[in-house]
C-alpha cells in the first residue's frame, strides 16, 4: 500500500512537468507556426505541426490523468494510460520527424534555416539566434516529454496493476474472516455443558 502510494505521487509529480513542458511546447511550436503561415511559401513543415498536435492534446489529457491518480478511480487509471501510450507515441513520431535538429550547433539544424530563410526571402531580419534557441527548445523538450510518457505508461500499468489485484483480493479476505466467525460461533455454541449443581 505505501509503495502504490508512493508510485501515485511520483506519478503525479512527473504529470506535472510533463504539463508544464506541453505548455512551452504550445507557445514555442505556435510562434513558428505563425512564421510559416506569414512568410512561407509551401505550408508548415510536419515537424512543426506533428509536436504542436502532440503538445496540444498533451495539455487536457495530462490533466484528466493528474485527476485519475488523485481519484484513486480505477477506470479513470486505466484511461490515464491508454492516453500516456498515445502521447509517448505521439512524442515518439515527433522526434523521429525532428531527427535532424539534434545538433549542438543551431547552424546545423535545418528547421532552423528554415525559419531564417523565409524571412530573409521578403528583406526581414532572418532572427537567427532567436529561431535557432527554439529549434533547439523544443527539439530537447519533445525528447524530454517521449521520456516522461515512457515513464507514466510504465507507472499506470503498475498502478493499474496493482488496483486490480488489491479489489481481487478483498472477497477472499473478506469470506475468510466470515468462515472463521462462523467456525468461532460453532464452536462454543458446540462446547461441554456446565454440569448442573446438586443441592
Amino acid at each position: 500500500m505505501v509503495a502504490n502510494g508512493a508510485v501515485r505521487v511520483t506519478t503525479c509529480g512527473i504529470r506535472f512537468f510533463q504539463l508544464l513542458f506541453a505548455i512551452i511546447l504550445v507557445g514555442a511550436l505556435s510562434y513558428m507556426v505563425d512564421q510559416f503561415r506569414d512568410f512561407g511559401f509551401g505550408g508548415v513543415p510536419r515537424e512543426v505541426v506533428t509536436p504542436e498536435v502532440f503538445s496540444v492534446l498533451a495539455i487536457p489529457f495530462t490533466a484528466f490523468s493528474i485527476l485519475a491518480v488523485l481519484s484513486l478511480d480505477n477506470t479513470g487509471q486505466i484511461i490515464a494510460t491508454f492516453l500516456d501510450f498515445t502521447l509517448f507515441v505521439g512524442y515518439v513520431t515527433s522526434a523521429g520527424l525532428l531527427r535532424h535538429n539534434f545538433h549542438r550547433h543551431s547552424g546545423e539544424n535545418p528547421l532552423r534555416a528554415s525559419l531564417n530563410n523565409i524571412r530573409t526571402a521578403r528583406g526581414i531580419d532572418g532572427r537567427e539566434d532567436r529561431n535557432g534557441g527554439l529549434v533547439r527548445l523544443v527539439s530537447a523538450l519533445v525528447l524530454i516529454q517521449l521520456f516522461l510518457y515512457f515513464i507514466t505508461t510504465v507507472l499506470s500499468i503498475f498502478i493499474v496493476s496493482k488496483s486490480a489485484s488489491s479489489s481481487g483480493n478483498a472477497p477472499a479476505h473478506e469470506k475468510h474472516s466470515r468462515f472463521s466467525f462462523s467456525r468461532s460461533s460453532r464452536g462454543s455454541g458446540e462446547g461441554p455443558a456446565a454440569p448442573a449443581s446438586t443441592v
